[in-house]
């Protein structure tokens, strides 16, 4: 007890001695909610490939309308050569150009080719554009409105006789020309050949052709048989 008192009676002569106050430190407090922001990554930029088919000269992007699938309807002839036809669109000039691969058809879809098409028809055209104001198409079928041709059958009578062959009133098409040629196959109803000479007037006839409804011509005839030759022998009266 003696040890303690005379341990304390020490300590306090030597702070009256220094005069050093001795003070508690304070703690460093972190505030739990506080958060540093992570910093975010610069992402890198990706590059994108541009389609070529969009790309005109060097480096110009452009809409591309060529080799796009395109038509005119009931678009009328205004000029013609051996390799392209020019067309009146709403009044924009097209150029068709006519290629090896394009088909041709008559209104009623009978082959045709491009000699058979004039300035002022009316066609049909379907192909691709090759120029971006669509004033361009290679024409993949042209149809001509205005060749109102097909092969048909007629039959009818011989009303007149012509330099190329005869007039016929039909039965159900009217009166139509009959234009004929070396190749015309003529026969008499038992399908024994006969000449044009022996068609006649009044003959009862069948025509194979191509028949132009706007013109009433049957041109291209394979064949006509006259169903009046030979002769009907008049019965003789048993007197």
């Amino acid at each position: 007890m003696k040890k303690v008192l005379i341990a304390a009676a020490a300590g306090a002569l030597l702070f009256s001695f220094t005069g050093v106050v001795f003070a508690k430190l304070p703690v460093l407090q972190i505030n739990p909610n506080l958060v540093i922001p992570t910093p975010t990554p610069t992402a890198t930029p990706s590059l994108k490939l541009i389609n070529p088919n969009l790309i005109k000269n060097l480096g110009q992007v452009v809409l591309k309308y060529t080799n796009k699938r395109g038509e005119l309807d009931n678009v009328k002839v205004t000029a013609k050569d051996a390799t392209s036809i020019t067309v009146d669109n709403d009044g924009t000039s097209v150029k068709v150009d006519v290629t090896a691969n394009t088909h041709f058809r008559r209104k009623f879809w009978g082959k045709s080719d491009i000699g058979e098409i004039s300035v002022g028809d009316s066609i049909d055209v379907i192909g691709r554009w090759t120029s971006e104001d669509k004033t361009e198409i290679k024409a993949v079928l042209i149809r001509d409105l205005s060749i109102q041709k097909r092969q048909g059958v007629f039959f009818g009578t011989v009303k007149t006789i012509t330099d190329t062959g005869f007039v016929m009133t039909t039965i159900q098409r009217g009166t139509e020309t009959v234009t004929l040629d070396a190749t015309t196959k003529l026969i008499n109803r038992k399908g024994q050949t006969i000449t044009a000479a022996d068609i006649q007037v009044g003959h009862k006839i069948r025509v194979r052709g191509m028949w132009d409804s706007a013109n009433f011509t049957i041109t291209e005839v394979t064949e006509v048989k006259d169903f009046s030759l030979p002769p009907v022998a008049t019965p003789t009266a048993t007197p």
